[in-house]
């Protein structure tokens, strides 16, 4: 299991009651949701002040969608518009992110990942 450590930006692995950090970035403080997919061992976080939706691969963080701009508009990964997304979820079976984006009051599905 994994959570999400806003206060320190961090992404630990959760077993047994301890807690040690795996991903470390001053880009993730702030974020509030973070969803795994053990096929291509990628973190997906949502970050509610930057608007976008956040990728770590091995280490290395990356703005997967969004532009940054605070509204709601569907559009290719990079130029789609979040507004808040503060929650995030990765269903396997549909190689689909779902996303909770709050200022807006909607679920946005995230599907193509090119």
């Amino acid at each position: 299991m994994y959570s999400l450590n806003t206060a320190f930006g961090e992404i630990d692995a959760v077993s047994g009651g301890a807690s040690v950090p795996v991903i470390a970035s001053s880009t993730l403080q702030g974020a509030t949701g973070i969803a795994y997919d053990a096929s291509n061992g990628a973190y997906y976080v949502a970050s509610p002040a930057k608007n976008q939706i956040l990728e770590i691969v091995n280490g290395s963080v990356t703005v997967f969608a969004g532009s940054g701009t605070a509204t709601e508009a569907d559009g290719l990964l990079l130029s789609a518009q979040f507004n808040a997304p503060t929650a995030i979820v990765y269903s396997s079976s549909l190689h689909a992110l779902f996303v909770v984006d709050a200022g807006g009051n909607t679920v946005r599905e995230i599907s193509s990942f090119e």
